[in-house]
Order: structure tokens, then C-alpha cells, then sequence
């Protein structure tokens, strides 16, 4: 009898062992099979977009998307779209509709640069532009590359390469004073 019971026992445990081992492996693979939401969502020119080749993405203080494109800049509320281009006729907006890329300052503005030698400050709030005269200043610098790039939002340092591998330079837009990089001074 005893032998039977031990039996029985083993057995009992051997089948629920085994409906575990089942159930832990089934309940896997219905873990894996269920779809990951996400939020992402695509846009295009018919969802009022200004054009398809996005240039730069800014998110301001405000929690809106700014896209600039080749023909315009925009803001993305969360439902439309917002677009500013170019009109001859203000004089305090945007100098072209081809930007090229944007970066983020201080104070709820960015920069946008429309081409390597023209850029503006742009104030997200409201929707002003100031003219940037750092790149005509950087124009002036003997044997200066154009690949100039400020680097950090809330610096007034615009850096640029020397012509035949001479360094590099940055110019102060503040104080307009340029200081050099090269091997020469170390």
C-alpha cells in the first residue's frame, strides 16, 4: 500500500509540474504574440506639412514641435500644422523659405540658417525675426571656411575652420573679437 501511495504521490506531482511547465511556456508566447502600441505618426504634405524634406526639428519651452523644410518653417501643435515662409513684404520675418537646418537658443528662440553665409534668430513666441549678423561678421575673417556652427544654445561663440588645414578659429559674436586654434600657438 505504502508503495502505491508514493506512487500516487510522485505522480501527482510529476502532472502539476508539467501543467506548470505548460501554462508558464504558453502564457510566453502569448506575451510575445500581443502588438506594441506605440505613438508614432507620420505626416506628409497633405497633412499640412510645407514640404516632405524636413531640415531640423526643435522642440521649444512650450512643448511644440518646430520643423523647418525647404520651403518654410512650421509648428506642430499636436493636431495642425502652422507654417511661416517668406514675405517681401514683412520685415521682420523670415529671409527665405529654404532653411537648412535650425538650433535651438536661450530664451525660447532659435537660429535658422539659410544658407552658409545668411541666419536668423527666430523668437518661437512671437514669431519674430531678428537679423543675424554674425555670419557677415564671419565673412570678413581672412582664409575662414564656411562650416561655421555655434555650439550650445546659450553661447555667443560661432566656430569655423581655416582654409588648408590651418586650424580653426571662433569669432565672439558679442564682443566680435576672433580667437585662433593651431599648432603654432598650441
Amino acid at each position: 500500500m505504502r508503495q502505491k501511495a508514493g506512487h500516487t504521490l510522485m505522480g501527482m506531482f510529476v502532472i502539476r509540474l508539467s501543467q506548470l511547465l505548460f501554462f508558464l511556456s504558453t502564457a510566453q508566447i502569448v506575451v510575445a504574440q500581443q502588438r506594441l502600441f506605440t505613438n508614432q505618426q507620420h505626416f506628409s504634405v497633405e497633412d499640412g506639412l510645407p514640404q516632405s524634406f524636413i531640415s531640423g526639428i526643435v522642440q521649444d519651452d512650450d512643448g511644440f514641435i518646430w520643423l523647418a523644410t525647404l520651403d518654410g518653417f512650421c509648428r506642430y501643435d499636436g493636431r495642425v500644422f502652422k507654417t511661416i515662409r517668406y514675405n517681401p513684404k514683412e520685415n521682420t520675418g523670415l529671409a527665405a523659405n529654404a532653411i537648412n537646418n535650425i538650433e535651438r537658443l536661450e530664451n525660447n528662440s532659435i537660429t535658422l540658417y539659410y544658407s552658409s553665409t545668411q541666419a536668423d534668430d527666430f523668437n518661437l513666441r512671437s514669431f519674430k525675426v531678428r537679423r543675424n549678423s554674425t555670419r557677415s561678421q564671419l565673412a570678413k575673417i581672412p582664409n575662414a571656411k564656411w562650416q561655421t556652427n555655434r555650439v550650445g544654445f546659450n553661447t555667443s561663440n560661432w566656430f569655423f575652420m581655416m582654409a588648408n588645414h590651418k586650424g580653426m578659429g571662433w569669432l565672439n559674436s558679442k564682443t566680435g573679437k576672433v580667437y585662433y586654434a593651431n599648432r603654432a600657438n598650441g
